[in-house]
């Protein structure tokens, strides 16, 4: 009677262990599929604050001697470029002649190595497709839209194949391209295009102060990957930067770095930009409330295209309705 008992017992046991396994992985089950991914465009500004406004440009600003990749190769055709420049070179730093007498920084490039990396978690959601890899891939991968080939001569190869100031144009405060840029007055014709100069105050004046260049998203979800446009192309002298520098934050605390710093001139004008390229990871986090900080360093660039969150489909309301979602079986990102 009492080796029935047991075995009787023990079925008991084993039934209820696999009831309850049944329910965790229903559970699960139920998580997953309430799990979606939430395109934040760079465009949704109440989700992406961008400072100092003076360094950032909406790509519907109009702006010829900024870098101009095709819009074919952003998220709704549309990006947001944020550029670090270090004011090097002001009025008094040339002689009667209009010489440069101190020899100031004239090219904008990045000191950071050239190699890019992210450095974050390595897997993915099933809702992403094989993550782009971790360095620029070769030309042949790289966007087929025209844009103009580096030269040193007039063209500043931001793809809009245009004279762009480097001719020696002088520009005025009336120059509505030069939003972002001080304002470049009583200077040189050569120095009138060139972003490291200024009228106020540059690097070796007592009182210069260089602002942090940041965009900052705040999200709710479980993970969040950001994606950018990426020049592939080294900067002529007296241009905008294309290296880039970029340090990120999460929640607070430093979390990894992306370095990219392109050394040569491309022979063909089909690579001078990489599209949709992931600059940042970061994967299981709480699902709550957090905060990612793009900080922009010295002479470097962000071309930032999108984020993509994935939060639990409860988290998404009016307010931080998205442009795009996806559930976790598409293969589309």
């Amino acid at each position: 009677m009492s080796k029935h008992c047991n075995q009787l017992l023990c079925v008991c046991l084993a039934l209820a262990f696999f009831f309850l396994s049944c329910e965790s992985a229903g559970a699960a089950q139920v998580d997953i599929a309430s799990m979606q991914n939430v395109t934040i465009d760079d465009s949704n500004i109440s989700m992406v604050l961008y400072a100092p406004s003076t360094s950032w440009r909406a790509s519907t600003v109009p702006c010829s001697a900024c870098l101009n990749p095709p819009s074919s190769d952003a998220s709704g055709g549309t990006w947001h470029d944020g550029t670090h420049i270090v004011k090097s070179s002001d009025s008094d730093d040339f002689g009667p002649n209009g010489g440069d007498t101190n020899g100031t920084s004239s090219a904008g490039t990045s000191s950071a190595s050239s190699a890019g990396a992210i450095q974050s978690h390595s897997s993915s959601p099933a809702s992403i497709s094989t993550p782009p890899p971790a360095s620029p891939p070769s030309s042949s991968t790289s966007s087929t839209a025209a844009s103009p080939s580096p030269s040193k001569d007039g063209d500043d190869d931001d793809g809009d194949n245009g004279d762009d100031g480097d001719s020696g144009k002088q520009k005025g405060k009336g120059d509505k391209d030069k939003m972002r840029r001080d304002v470049r007055q009583n200077a040189s014709e050569e120095n009138s295009s060139n972003p490291f100069f200024t009228t106020g105050e540059d690097s070796d004046d007592p009182g210069f102060v260089d602002p942090a260049v940041t965009a900052t998203i705040n999200f709710t979800g479980t993970a969040i990957y950001l994606f950018a446009i990426i020049p592939n192309f080294a900067a002529l002298p007296q241009t905008d930067p294309t290296a880039m520098n970029l340090t990120f934050t999460l929640d607070g605390k430093p979390h990894g770095q992306f370095r990219n710093n392109p050394t040569s001139l491309n022979s063909s004008s089909s690579d001078n930009f990489i599209p949709n390229f992931a600059v940042f990871s970061a994967e299981g986090l709480l699902d709550g409330e957090h905060s990612i900080v793009v900080t922009v360093g010295p002479d470097s660039v962000f071309l930032f295209d999108y984020a993509l969150v994935t939060q639990n489909a409860s988290s998404t309301d009016g307010s931080n309705a998205p442009q795009r979602t996806s559930s976790p079986d598409s293969s589309d990102p």
